[in-house]
């Protein structure tokens, strides 16, 4: 609720598992985003997959998937009409780290390339925070109020 990107950490292995890819928390996402708030632009939800080796997994398969579960999940949840699309709430990125043991250069690498996502600069085109156009400008004095808001919600 506070958050325009939320990092969902999920073991590559668990993709397609309910519980064990954390699902049942993008469910609760899902719903509270459109409970507590009207939207004007999308929320970013990265899926960060651990212990990704291209040579036992292919991602973009594994995007699919993961892809396909979120629609599934969408469509069991109650939205204002029917016709709603997730794509008008959320928008997804998907991140691979290399095993941190067995490949730790590689490892190095990928959370290199994460942490250049998260620091904002002219011309990073790969910076997650990108997609926040609209901020509601709530003041540093009003935060523990909005916040509370929300809970009581």
């Amino acid at each position: 609720a506070m958050s325009d990107v939320l990092f969902i950490n999920m073991w590559t292995q668990d993709v397609g598992r309910y519980t064990a890819s954390n699902y049942h928390v993008l469910k609760i996402v899902f719903e509270m985003n459109l409970k507590l708030f009207t939207q004007k632009c999308e929320k970013k939800i990265v899926i960060i997959l651990r212990d990704f080796h291209p040579k036992q997994y292919n991602k973009e398969k594994l995007r699919e998937q993961i892809l396909r579960d979120i629609e599934n999940i969408w469509k069991d949840i109650k939205t204002p009409d029917d016709n709603c699309l997730i794509s008008n709430y959320f928008k997804f990125d998907f991140i691979t780290l290399s095993h941190k043991i067995y490949n730790p250069d590689e490892f190095e690498k990928d959370v290199d390339d994460l942490r250049n996502k998260l620091i904002i600069g002219k011309g990073n085109s790969n910076y997650l925070f990108e997609h926040s156009t609209s901020f509601e400008g709530v003041p540093t004095s009003g935060l523990v109020e909005y916040c509370s808001n929300i809970w009581s919600t």
